[in-house]
């Protein structure tokens, strides 16, 4: 928890405080606890999501409270599909790699496994063995 309350740090009144945690609660966005004397205690995730919120309102002062939150979903599913984005870049680098050892152990077995001089005997047994008679 920080050291100074998110409502002070926010220059929020406790009315716009409670209203903006309302309506964020509301949306499912956050879900905060309760303390001593009701007091309202937010994770590091929740003052996060309550920080972008009130960023998108100063920026937005003209519109609604209901606008910012729709543009918070927003901002919050265009950062999501990054991550997801970036996510997905990493782990195809992943398989690709391990695509290139499987393909170089393959090769390193076949070589192993390869015996010129086995083959090499039984291509000359093949070869000097008279056919079977009937």
């Amino acid at each position: 928890m920080a050291s100074t309350s998110p409502r002070t740090e926010l220059g929020l009144s406790s009315d716009q405080f409670y209203r903006r945690i309302r309506v964020l609660v509301d949306a499912g966005m956050i879900s905060p606890e309760r303390g001593l004397k009701r007091k309202i205690l937010l994770t590091e995730a929740d003052e996060a999501v309550l920080r972008q919120f009130r960023a998108i309102e100063q920026t937005n002062q003209e519109r609604g409270l209901e606008w910012c939150l729709e543009r918070l979903r927003y901002e919050l599913e265009v950062a999501k599909a990054a991550q997801l984005e970036a996510r997905t870049a990493q782990l195809e680098s992943s398989l690709d790699f391990a695509h290139t050892e499987v393909r170089q152990l393959r090769m390193a077995l076949a070589i192993r496994t390869r015996n010129p001089l086995r083959r090499f005997m039984a291509w000359w047994r093949k070869v000097t063995t008279p056919p079977p008679s009937e």
